[in-house]
Parts: C-alpha cells; sequence; structure tokens
C-alpha cells in the first residue's frame, strides 16, 4: 500500500476521532510528520537486517537461525531510528 493511501486512511481516522471530541489535543501534522521516515527505517531494517536471515534460512531450508535472528535485531540500533521520532515537550 502507498504511503499516500496510508496516510489517507490514518489520517481521516484520526479526524474521524477528533469530531468525536476525543484526542483533540493532537494536530495531523505532529501525528503523521515522520510517516516517510519511520517507512523507510522499516524498508531498511527488513532488507538489511532481516533479509539475510530470510536468505540463510531459504538456502539451508531450515528454521530461522536465533543467533542470525539476534543480530539482526541487534542491528536496529544502527538504522537511526531515533532521528526520525520526535517527543514533543510537556
Amino acid at each position: 500500500m502507498p504511503i499516500r493511501v496510508m496516510l489517507q486512511l490514518f489520517m481521516g481516522c484520526l479526524l474521524n476521532i477528533q469530531f468525536n471530541g476525543v484526542l483533540n489535543n493532537i494536530t495531523v501534522e505532529n501525528m503523521f510528520s515522520n510517516i516517510s521516515a519511520l517507512a523507510n527505517i522499516n524498508m531498511q531494517f527488513w532488507s538489511e537486517c532481516l533479509l539475510p536471515v530470510l536468505e540463510h534460512s531459504k538456502k539451508d531450508k531450515c528454521l530461522f537461525n536465533l543467533s542470525l535472528l539476534k543480530q539482526a535485531f541487534s542491528g536496529v540500533s544502527d538504522l537511526h531510528l531515533f532521528t526520525c521520532v520526535s517527543i514533543p515537550d510537556s
């Protein structure tokens, strides 16, 4: 599903919720401003971290190698995830 379609779907849901008087303190811009960055991080995680685990499993016709899987998830910190997450001041 293209990011644009996802954004429209999620923004529609948020606006509908806000129409009912809930989550009115959240702006659409703040809520969805980093969707593209998160999608890029997700693609990078799958291609750089999980794909090698999957390819190894397919090649050897076996279940996921747990040490490779652990190594894949250890690589999450290298993806700069927190550069696209903003935490508002309270």
